[in-house]
């Protein structure tokens, strides 16, 4: 267990079974997930594995596959030491970024001089009944 922990902590949860005979991804998970989410490398993506990322998006549009997870791995072979999930992954963060920024600025609240005319109004109505 102390070896899989260092293991994460040095190359991430992805990498990590490379460096571990005989381990596969869901050990690493099950034993070392909140290592590697504390200090995990492989957030990381260089601007040459973005830019092969960015390419393959547009070698490889959703139109072409009859599935989402062939085209992603379709994708993941051309970014080399990523896997499709890593490739889907990074893609969803940056459409999400991106959808934040062009986000419209949320509409001001009513003037508090509106409330109070509108309650005004509602009081003359029952005044007048």
């Amino acid at each position: 267990d102390a070896s899989k922990r260092t293991a994460v902590a040095c190359h991430g949860l992805l990498r990590a079974r490379f460096s571990l005979p005989f381990t596969t991804q869901a050990r690493c998970q099950s034993r070392g997930a909140p290592i590697a989410m504390a200090s995990s490398s492989s957030d990381d993506w260089s601007q040459e594995e973005q830019s092969l990322l960015d390419q393959a998006l547009k070698d490889h549009p959703a139109a072409q596959y009859a599935t989402p997870k062939e085209r992603w791995s379709a994708i993941s072979a051309m970014v080399p030491d990523r896997s499709s999930k890593a490739c889907a992954m990074r893609y969803n963060q940056l459409r999400l970024l991106l959808k934040k920024q062009q986000a419209p600025a949320p509409a001001p609240a009513p003037a508090p001089a509106a409330a109070s005319a509108t309650a005004s109004v509602s009081a003359s109505a029952a005044v007048i009944e």
